[in-house]
């Protein structure tokens, strides 16, 4: 991983969990619509987890899921 990608790793983690979601919708959006290359195919997402991602996104934003923070997951893994 690039010093760049570790500091925009860093910078993601002190985001609000709402801006979280944004940057992370907003990245699945990018992959969606960018061509990919032959080499990238391995990491495409298919419509099954497109249509997952957007009904896990929904539940978010309806409250209907309990959002763990970092340090919690963390935690509960026992890292």
């Amino acid at each position: 991983m690039t010093a760049k990608a570790k500091n925009l790793k860093k910078d993601f983690l002190g985001l609000s969990r709402l801006e979280q979601l944004e940057l992370m919708q907003y990245f699945l959006e990018v992959f969606a619509t960018k061509p990919i290359k032959k080499e990238e195919e391995k990491f495409m997402l298919t419509d099954e987890w497109k249509t997952e991602l957007d009904r896990r996104s929904e539940e978010i934003k309806l409250g209907k899921v309990q959002l763990l923070d970092n340090d919690e997951v963390l935690a509960e893994l026992g890292l």
